[in-house]
């Protein structure tokens, strides 16, 4: 039996965490490890597991952009299972999560993710399957598979729970560290996996977003979204993230259109006042 090895990237989310491990405390099947790629600073964890918790930290400080895309390859190269199963610190996963895309993954191979809900309240630290069943919604943006089925769009692939063979993640190439901060890389690898035939699927392995804090419009990423998308469009010719760039737009902060083929010229800086009165509490998502 190949070994399973489960990759979570944490930065200051110690009771996302927490409530991440719970749930694949909980879960029918175990992983064999799980590999905290911790960006900064070690995450703290005060309670014994029944897998094998590796604790790994990314070198990091407050000046420089975070290294989303360099820690996902740090947690593949750690991993000693042949069968990866990338997980958001945000997500906690249902009791038949492991053992669902698990198997999926080995059925049909290639790139499957999972599919996630979003809780609408914050839990408590006994929370059950009826909490996360009661109190979460689906993304109304998202297909709902009642098994597994092949995505022939591999813009719909989001990198928050997927399962893959580490021997495709590498020649996919893993993410690319080009890609900083937030938006993009994880659009980049499936479009690098559909360059390479490698099929994507997506499937009824569930996970539950917890709620944080977000932006709306995300001005706290400006920067890091237009340079992304500026690289991302000099790979692919296609434009990710365009709910974002149409409102830097609309609050004339870029020069940007879907048709255009130019770079995304950066008209003016969002203030500090933009960016607070942009934060949103608790918000299950956009």
């Amino acid at each position: 039996m190949q070994l399973v090895s489960l990759i979570t990237i944490h930065y200051k989310r110690e009771k996302h965490l927490c409530n991440l491990l719970r749930g694949l405390a909980r879960n029918t099947e175990k992983p064999d490890e799980v590999i905290i790629v911790s960006i900064g600073k070690k995450a703290t964890i005060e309670t014994s597991y029944p897998f094998e918790i590796r604790n790994v930290v990314v070198p990091w400080s407050d000046t420089d952009t975070l290294p989303i895309a360099e820690a996902r390859n740090i947690g593949a190269e750690k991993a000693k299972g042949k069968k990866l199963i990338f997980l958001d610190v945000d997500c906690i996963p249902e009791r038949d999560f492991i053992k669902k895309i698990k198997k999926y993954e080995e059925n049909y191979g290639g790139l499957v993710m999972g599919n996630p809900y979003y809780l609408t309240r914050k839990l408590s630290e006994t929370f059950s399957d009826y909490d996360l069943e009661k109190f979460s919604i689906a993304h109304p943006s998202r297909p709902q598979p009642k098994s597994i089925n092949q995505e022939l769009n591999y813009m719909l692939f989001w990198s928050l729970c997927f399962a893959i063979e580490k021997k495709q993640f590498n020649i996919i190439g893993g993410f690319d560290t080009a890609f900083t901060g937030y938006g993009g890389e994880d659009t980049d690898f499936a479009l690098r996996a559909k360059e390479l035939n490698c099929p994507f699927y997506l499937c009824d392995a569930i996970v539950y977003h917890q709620q944080h804090h977000i932006y709306m419009p995300p001005l706290n990423q400006f920067e890091n979204i237009v340079n992304n998308a500026n690289l991302f469009f000099r790979k692919w010719e296609l434009w990710p993230m365009e709910n974002h760039l149409s409102e830097f737009t609309e609050l004339e902060l870029i020069e940007w259109s879907e048709e255009s083929t130019k770079p995304i010229e950066i008209l003016h800086h969002p203030n500090n006042d933009m960016v607070t009165n942009s934060l949103v509490e608790n918000k299950p998502f956009r």
